[in-house]
């Protein structure tokens, strides 16, 4: 079994947290070519996570590592937050890659610690690392005070789902967010 340790993420991983945005909102972006839109998308990820006031914050980021490198990361914070940082992320990427979001359900709310994106390496899956990172953040919550951590899964992602179950969480509606249908999940931890 490899040891894996989790901490906060340091600003000179924007980059990595980025790419691992990308990939927990769809984008194939550990066995397929990069187009030019692609690259323009972790250009603006990258600044967006080296940032301190958006949702996509390295501060609001946990990395595992093994051997002291890179292998997963999961973003989360206080629901409450969410609208605030919302709206300033997506201004830039707006701003910088010229193209508006559809309007969605909100992803989460006041009272609610919220895990927003959790990836893995494909090369280190298989190792309980997302559920590491998912405990880690659970024990956050608990130290914050909150009592309901949420996410959203894509529909018909039965894995992630029974993963996310595994660890506590129960279906509680769908979201439209992105153009598309999710699972929303709860985890009533006190």
């Amino acid at each position: 079994m490899i040891k894996v340790e989790v901490r906060k993420a340091l600003s000179e991983e924007a980059s990595f947290i980025a790419r691992n945005i990308m990939a927990a909102l769809g984008t194939d972006v550990f066995n397929s070519p990069f187009s030019d839109e692609d690259f323009k998308i972790l250009e603006t990820l990258t600044s967006v996570c080296k940032r301190t006031d958006t949702l996509y914050s390295y501060r609001n980021t946990l990395v595992a590592t093994v051997f002291g490198l890179p292998v997963g990361s999961l973003t989360s914070y206080n629901g409450a937050r969410y609208k605030d940082m919302k709206e300033l992320t997506y201004s830039i990427i707006k701003d910088k890659c010229g193209f508006t979001l559809p309007p969605m359900d909100d992803e989460t709310g006041e009272g609610e610690y919220y895990l927003d994106s959790l990836a893995v390496l494909p090369s280190m899956r298989g190792h309980h690392i997302g559920r590491t990172l998912i405990h880690q953040a659970l024990e956050i919550a608990e130290g914050l005070g909150f009592s309901k951590v949420s996410l959203i899964v894509t529909k018909g992602e039965e894995k992630l789902k029974a993963l996310y179950a595994d660890c506590g969480f129960e279906e509680d509606g769908v979201r439209k967010c992105f153009g598309h249908e999710y699972v929303h999940m709860v985890n009533m931890i006190a």
